[in-house]
């Protein structure tokens, strides 16, 4: 699945590549609508990137040169035929899966052993890879919001230090309730939450059976005092109500 953006439109297309081998190519026939939304795209968004085998990047590249050369010629001897795509997730975590493979077939499945990789090298040495700090993308959440048409209400975390932690030291009285309220952990949300009525992610992964995992799109209709309720709009359980309690999380250090 690719997110397909046309300037400020973002549409989502199935492109489907059966990849046997090195000339395999995609399912797409010049002409048909699809091709057409390739051709007018922007930017191709590719998520779980990391987790696709090294010859479906390879498929993709194929295809998208056969579909664009015929009005561009030049787009023949251009990666991905000269469109942007932007390769999504940790590359550091989980591998493709090879069926009764070892080591070395996960090793070889993987983007970083393709043809297409020494141009990422490249591209990466001659520029810097720039992350916002925490205290940019509070500013960005807070403006987004600003804009959202409803009222706003803050939810609170309740932190502690966990007695395993505290051995048969008071740990507590040196780190005191404002302290606790000031740190930020990589996966945990901050002390306050500023939520409004309207449309949210959900960022993990809550209950699989309904569909409450990671990535999932739900509207809030209402926020009460320990419980949000919303409406899913993603997968099979579109329109279902949900109701989200709150959460005990600890960080991982």
């Amino acid at each position: 699945m690719c997110d397909i953006h046309r300037g400020s439109m973002l549409a989502k297309e199935k492109i489907f590549a059966t990849y046997t081998d090195d000339v395999t190519m995609c399912d797409i026939h010049r002409g048909s609508m699809l091709a057409s939304s390739i051709a007018k795209s922007d930017l191709i968004i590719w998520d779980e990137a990391p987790m696709k085998h090294r010859q479906a990047f390879e498929t993709l590249d194929r295809s998208l040169r056969d579909l664009l050369s015929p009005s561009n010629p030049e787009a023949a001897d251009r990666l991905f035929g000269g469109k942007t795509v932007l390769l999504g997730r940790d590359f550091r975590k989980i591998l493709p899966v090879v069926p009764h493979g070892k080591r070395q077939d996960t090793v070889l499945a993987s983007v970083g052993k393709s043809y297409l990789w020494k141009n990422a090298e490249k591209y990466l040495a001659e520029r810097a890879v720039l992350t916002p700090t925490n205290s940019t993308v509070h500013e960005l959440k807070s403006y987004m919001l600003s804009h959202v048409p409803s009222q706003a209400k803050e939810y609170l975390s309740s932190d502690s230090v966990e007695l395993e932690a505290t051995l048969d030291d008071d740990w507590t009285s040196h780190y005191p309730q404002k302290y606790l309220n000031s740190l930020e952990f990589p996966g945990l949300p901050n002390h306050i939450l500023c939520l409004k009525v309207g449309p949210v992610m959900i960022l993990r992964n809550l209950n699989q059976t309904y569909g409450l995992c990671n990535g999932t799109r739900v509207i809030v209709t209402r926020l009460g005092n320990r419980i949000v309720e919303a409406e899913i709009m993603t997968r099979k359980d579109s329109g279902e109500r949900i109701l989200i309690p709150r959460i005990q999380l600890s960080p991982l250090i």
